[in-house]
């Protein structure tokens, strides 16, 4: 690790630490507890996505990949703290664990645009009642001695600074870890809804395979 970038790592982390450790914090948990136990509170407001890739404060320098994401979380979360909104910002870093995935047995393949940040077209992997015989529920692992590498190689960089989390989630979460958008994924939305009418069999098939999944 270049010393530059342990000093740009480092002052950033001290910067988000300040912020997660703002008293406002406790404040907006307490907010969010009443919130989601149905109490009445102010309305609270979480600004869940931003286009951070376009504002000047996105910029990074570090020159190692791997902390260069670190790097770009830090940034992101100091610039998304000056919205002043409700949400909640925790005094710890995470390091996602290295997952492996045997997958679902069948190819999901994207035709990705040509343009920055373009869409992708998918090519469905399900066109027949025989393709859903293809399908294998997939199982999950976690790299142990990778994971522990990058925690090491944050913890040498920031550790005495901030708390090192490791995420250990599954490997298909959020979206990927969705009923409805892995139909999507496999078969295409406007393919299944035509299937309730045309073909329901394959689509019953497809939908068997998955209440044993997620």
């Amino acid at each position: 690790m270049a010393n530059n970038d342990r000093e740009i790592l480092r002052d950033l982390a001290k910067q988000y630490l300040e912020i997660s450790c703002d008293p406002i914090q406790d404040v907006r948990r307490d907010l969010w507890r009443s919130h989601n136990s149905f109490k009445k509170t102010l309305p609270l407001i979480y600004v869940r996505a931003f286009a951070w890739g376009e504002m000047p404060q996105s910029e990074c320098f570090c020159r190692d990949p791997f902390f260069r994401q670190y790097e770009n979380r830090l940034r992101s979360l100091i610039f998304w703290s000056t919205f002043k909104d409700d949400s909640v910002f925790n005094p710890w870093i995470t390091v996602e664990s290295v997952k492996i995935c045997t997958g679902w047995g069948v190819e999901i393949k994207r035709h990705t645009s040509r343009e920055s940040r373009g869409s992708f077209k998918i090519d469905y992997a399900i066109k027949s009642p025989e393709d859903v015989k293809k399908l294998a529920m997939p199982v999950h692992e976690i790299d142990e001695e990778k994971t522990n590498l990058n925690v090491r190689k944050l913890s040498d960089a920031i550790g005495d600074i901030i708390t090192i989390d490791i995420n250990r989630a599954p490997f298909y979460t959020m979206w990927e870890g969705d009923i409805s958008t892995m139909l999507g994924y496999f078969r295409g939305i406007e393919n299944f809804m035509v299937d309730m009418v045309d073909n329901p069999s394959l689509l019953h098939a497809l939908v068997k395979f998955f209440p044993t999944v997620f």
